[in-house]
Parts: structure tokens; C-alpha cells; sequence
């Protein structure tokens, strides 16, 4: 009898020792998008928050535009509205992953994607989104042409369309 009750716990803790791992390596199931969402390392907001002090003036002597291969320019388009930082009068660390501020940053996408369809109609192509802005300003990276970006300036909820530059010291 006592070498049968060894044996059974033998093979309980042999069990115990091989499920436990197996259960922790069970990976955790995506987040929503307008549920709780993932801490995001890249908010930490540095400098000036105002996007008024961007102008559609041409670029100095140490400036260059970005062209792509095809001919496109990169641009920052910026949306009306504020972004988290200027909304919040200055979010700063660990503030920015609270939810009200992943709400307002969820806010901001739709409110972008909502543009962004009225502007591709305006085009009559898709655009391709290389870089949001949405902690320290309210806009979007994207390739288009000159003239692409002057119609875009017409778009409801499109504050400014930008070349984007290259600064060099």
C-alpha cells in the first residue's frame, strides 16, 4: 500500500512539473482598440506642443525636402483639434497611459480616420499612413504630390499640409 501511495504522488508531481509550464507559455489575447490598451514607451512628450509655429514656407539653405522615387513628396498633414499633450494643458509621465488619455487618444483615431476617408475621396486613391502624431501634435505622415497636397488643404478637418523637411546642423 505505501508503494502504491508513493507512486501516485510521484506521478502528480511529475504532472505538476510538466503542466506548469506549459500553462505560463499561454499567450495573452490582443487588446481592443477602444478597450484597455497597452502602455506605449514612445509618449513622453519633450518641447513645444504648438503646431502653429509650422509654416508652408519654403525650406533654408540647411533644409531638404523628402523625395520618394515616384516622384512624392513626404508631407505632415495636421488635423484640427488638439492633441493629448495641449488637450490635457501638459500630460507628463506616466499620465499619458491613464485611460482617460488612451480614450482621448482613441478619440483623435477616429476622428483621423473619419478625415483621412474624406480625403482619399478627395484624391480618388488611398492614402498610406507612414507616422501618426497624435501625443505632441494631431496629424499624420504621408506621400503626395503637390498638387495632391493642395487639395488636401480643402479637406474639412485638415488644418495644414506641411512638406516635410530634413534639418541639418
Amino acid at each position: 500500500m505505501k508503494s502504491r501511495t508513493i507512486k501516485i504522488l510521484a506521478i502528480f508531481i511529475a504532472l505538476a512539473m510538466i503542466v506548469s509550464p506549459v500553462s505560463a507559455a499561454i499567450t495573452p489575447t490582443p487588446v481592443e482598440a477602444h478597450g484597455s490598451l497597452p502602455p506605449r514607451n514612445d509618449l513622453v512628450p519633450t518641447g513645444s506642443t504648438s503646431s502653429d509655429k509650422y509654416t508652408d514656407e519654403e525650406p533654408t539653405s540647411l533644409e531638404q525636402y523628402v523625395v520618394n522615387k515616384d516622384g512624392t513628396l513626404g508631407y505632415i498633414v495636421l488635423f484640427e483639434g488638439d492633441s493629448l499633450v495641449k488637450a490635457s494643458g501638459g500630460v507628463k509621465g506616466s499620465a499619458i497611459y491613464s485611460i482617460e488619455s488612451q480614450n482621448y487618444l482613441a478619440s483623435l483615431a477616429d476622428k483621423r480616420n473619419s478625415i483621412l476617408a474624406q480625403a482619399e475621396k478627395t484624391l480618388g486613391r488611398a492614402i498610406e499612413v507612414h507616422y501618426i502624431y497624435d501625443v505632441i501634435l494631431n496629424g499624420v505622415s504621408v506621400d503626395l504630390t503637390p498638387e495632391e497636397a493642395e487639395a488636401l488643404r480643402g479637406v474639412p478637418g485638415i488644418k495644414k499640409v506641411l512638406k516635410d523637411t530634413i534639418h541639418t546642423l
